[in-house]
């Protein structure tokens, strides 16, 4: 934990029709399956952050840029919106901190995404094309 900072648990809901049969992690964010017959994903990691929205933020920033990733990877929607998360502030005894929003439908071709993308994954979350990889999510949505 940095100093003068909360540490929290984070979950965020993932929209896609891609499915994912193991759990995979990638830069120390944990990706798995919704629940058996449902293609969501969840997204987790603990967070540092002055407050929790602080964290929520730096944690969806870095979930953006690789769902914009995965999108192109298994050429279907990958979505935020619209979708569920929960924040625990986990150096304290507090209640956790949940919201949940209008459900949106997923577009695309059905896709599975396999520990073998993680490669693929790495090679377009660290090239100088975000904003490209982000227009090209918002086309499969």
């Amino acid at each position: 934990m940095i100093a003068g900072k909360n540490e929290y648990s984070i979950q965020h809901k993932i929209r896609t029709v891609a499915l994912l049969p193991c759990v995979n992690r990638f830069r120390e964010i944990d990706f798995f399956p919704y629940h058996p017959g449902n293609p969501d994903w969840i997204a987790t990691k603990n967070q540092s952050g002055g407050n929790f929205r602080e964290a929520y933020t730096t944690f969806v920033q870095e979930l953006i840029e690789i769902t914009d990733a995965l999108s192109v990877i298994c050429h279907c929607s990958f979505s935020l919106l619209g979708t569920t998360y929960l924040v625990h502030k986990l150096n304290t005894g507090s209640q956790p901190f949940f919201a949940h929003v209008a459900e949106i439908e997923p577009t695309g071709t059905v896709s599975v995404f396999l520990q073998r993308y993680i490669q693929d994954l790495e090679k377009l979350t660290s090239a100088d094309c975000k904003v490209a990889l982000h227009f090209l999510r918002e086309s499969n949505n």
